[in-house]
């Protein structure tokens, strides 16, 4: 009696046990579990296994086990929303992601000049100032795939025709060449650019610059003459993905390695 009481006992511990687990199997089984359904109206429950390279197809898993690609394009709109949440959500790792070079990607630039602040200085004559500016440049992916790892490099250049600086009365005055070309300015930086997806824009803003200028009775008598910005994406490998000018018709004809020049302390 008392191991027919043990045996009934067991039993019942192990079908508790086996309910229990085949209900945490079948939870973790919804929660990877879509129903997507197309743009005719066709509806399939599956779970996504993985996204191509260029995020045009997928491979799916049905709930039978059968396996077999789709188009992304195919399906609803709230389906494709799906799709990209799920490769956001998904861990990245370097072993995941493919080898691409410069040639893969296709971006779009807008770069604008924006004004920051502007210092008004006078004297019984002059007036003087200091007017100070900003690119910024928006970069748009319109490629499949993501853009990893690359950074903007911009050179800003300007003619240095006047500088404002107070004199040793403490006084404000200006200086200038009345003879010769002015000295060219300029500042080279560089920023990282976050991971872009495709149709993601991310906006990075350059060094701020200073252009100045001098009236006299309110009429331009001297000032710096800005050329423009030119603005390159460099892939991970070293290769440029774009490159693109803003400004006067003479930025057009600079090439990136004189713009970016800047000359040796020691050298002046």
């Amino acid at each position: 009696m008392v191991f027919r009481n043990m045996v009934r006992t067991a039993s019942i511990v192990l079908v508790f046990v086996t309910m229990c687990f085949g209900s945490l199997v079948s939870s973790q089984e919804i929660e990877t579990l879509h129903e997507f359904t197309s743009k005719t109206g066709k509806k399939v429950i599956a779970e996504v296994l993985q996204v191509s390279v260029d995020s045009r197809t997928m491979k799916i898993r049905r709930q039978d086990g059968n396996e077999y690609d789709l188009e992304i394009v195919s399906l609803s709109l709230d389906d494709q929303q799906y799709v990209k949440t799920w490769m956001q959500d998904r861990p990245v790792t370097v072993d995941s992601l493919p080898t691409l070079s410069s040639t893969d990607f296709r971006l779009e630039l807008e770069i604008d000049k924006k004004s920051l602040d502007t210092e008004r200085h006078k004297d019984r004559i002059y007036t003087y100032e200091q007017r100070y500016f900003q690119y910024d440049v928006v970069i748009r992916n319109i490629s499949r795939e993501t853009l990893v790892g690359a950074r903007m490099e911009y050179a800003v250049l300007w003619e240095n025709a006047l500088e404002v600086y107070k004199n040793s009365l403490g006084e404000w005055d200006g200086r200038y060449s009345s003879s010769g070309p002015a000295k060219r300015a300029r500042i080279v930086g560089e920023k990282e650019i976050e991971d872009l997806s495709f149709n993601r824009d991310v906006e990075l803003a350059t060094e701020s610059f200073e252009q100045n200028r001098m009236l006299s009775s309110g009429e331009l008598f001297k000032e710096d003459e800005l050329l423009g910005i030119v603005v390159r994406i460099v892939a991970p490998d070293g290769s440029v993905i774009v490159e693109e000018r803003s400004g006067s018709p003479a930025i057009q004809d600079i090439p990136w390695k004189l713009a970016s020049f800047v000359e040796d302390p020691e050298d002046d």
